[in-house]
């Protein structure tokens, strides 16, 4: 009777051990990694406005960042941060399978001109992998953009003009 009974505990235990493998197979593929995978494809900016307070010139951009979801399941929410003087400000979104998504930030303001945009799941949960997050660095020129022409060949080419209307106003009296 005694060894009965171990051999009815035995197969209570396999029976539970089973039951217990049995769910965690079924709830196995919700556990793993959705299959998407964000690519920040561009950053842009313009500027917007420039105030001066006090000594300081602060000046606005309107900042796009632009992501797209290269996988084939939508997105977890993904946060965009906009990131200067350790002072963030964020947007969020799911993005679809295929979609690129412009996150645009209206009237941010810079003193630096070197911005870090991060980007990654908003639930702190998820890992973040190089599928679902990653970072760049967006330095704004504050100089006004140089002249690729050359004064030199635009002066000639300028008195080359004026010697021809002049050569042709001669000939046009003679």
């Amino acid at each position: 009777m005694v060894i009965l009974r171990k051999n009815k505990q035995t197969t209570r235990w396999k029976k539970n051990l089973l039951l217990g493998l049995t769910i965690l197979a079924l709830l196995l593929p919700l556990a793993t990694a959705a299959d998407y995978t964000i690519v920040l494809k561009d950053t842009n900016y313009e500027k917007t406005d420039t105030k001066v307070v006090g000594q300081n010139t602060i000046t606005y951009y309107t900042i796009h960042v632009i992501l797209t979801n290269q996988g084939t399941e939508e997105s977890d929410n993904i946060t965009v941060e906009l990131l200067e003087d350790e002072i963030p400000v964020t947007e969020e979104s799911r993005i679809l399978p295929g979609e690129s998504k412009v996150f645009t930030f209206t009237n941010y303001p810079s003193n630096l001109g070197n911005i870090t945009v991060n980007y990654y799941p908003t639930n702190a949960s998820i890992d973040r992998t190089n599928s679902n997050s990653g970072t760049k660095q967006i330095i704004i020129s504050t100089e006004p953009a140089a002249s690729e022409s050359t004064p030199f060949i635009n002066m000639a080419v300028f008195l080359i003009i004026i010697a021809l209307v002049t050569f042709i106003l001669k000939k046009e009296k003679n």
